[in-house]
Order: structure tokens, then C-alpha cells, then sequence
């Protein structure tokens, strides 16, 4: 499946060890995820993915396995991505907005206010 514009400049903002990841089959929520709960730390990926383990119930078993396959048996860093992360989800406003979604909704799912949904509507990061 194609990526939309949107998601191909998300995996470009991305941190390089995150973008291979993406290469590799991960998605990007799993990706985020990542970055969200274990980011500025260094993660060792097992060499089988365990059903109960701690990556599985984080991502997913499929994104685990993907994890495992590219990664089993090293020490990952997983960087923070907070600047690659406030990108993403400016895009993601950006394309809601021009898809017509009303900006009391754009305010509601991203949690922030309506004047930073309109400077983030006019800045061009």
C-alpha cells in the first residue's frame, strides 16, 4: 500500500534508527509508541518474542515479531523523538484540517487549544 504524502514526510522526520525500523515493516504508530514509552533508553530486544513479555504488550505481537527479526539478540537505543513526534502530529492536524475536519474536533483529539491548532494551521514546520 502507498504511503500518503503526510506519512512519507513523518518516516523522513523521523530519527534513522526509527526510519529503518519503518524500512524493516514496523508502523508508525508502533514506532511512536516506542519512542513515547521507552524513548532515551536503551532496550535489549530478545531473540523470540514472548507473548507476556514487555515489547509485546507495548506494540503488539506482529510489530514485536518485526522488532525481533530486525533486532533480536542487540541493544537498542530508542531515541526520545520528541522533535520528530511534535512534527508527525502537526501534519496530522494539517491533513485533518484540509480533509474538513472542524476545528472544535482537532481540538478535542490532539488535547490543545484552539489557538495553538490555528498557529500550527499557519506555521510551516
Amino acid at each position: 500500500m502507498p504511503l500518503e504524502q503526510t506519512d512519507r514526510h513523518a518516516v523522513l522526520l523521523l530519527p534513522q534508527s526509527m526510519r529503518n525500523l519503518f524500512d524493516w515493516g514496523m508502523s508508525l504508530d508502533a514506532i511512536h509508541t516506542l519512542m513515547e514509552e521507552l524513548g532515551g533508553r536503551v532496550l535489549y530486544v530478545p531473540q523470540i518474542v514472548r507473548l507476556d513479555g514487555h515489547i509485546t504488550k507495548l506494540i503488539g505481537t506482529q510489530e514485536a515479531e518485526i522488532l525481533t527479526s530486525a533486532a533480536g539478540g542487540q541493544h537498542v537505543c530508542i531515541p526520545l523523538g520528541h522533535v520528530s513526534s511534535v512534527r508527525a502530529r502537526h501534519e496530522a492536524i494539517r491533513k485533518g484540517y484540509d480533509n474538513g475536519k472542524p476545528i472544535k474536533d482537532l481540538v478535542r483529539d490532539y488535547r490543545i487549544s484552539e489557538r495553538q491548532i490555528w498557529t500550527i494551521l499557519g506555521s510551516s514546520d
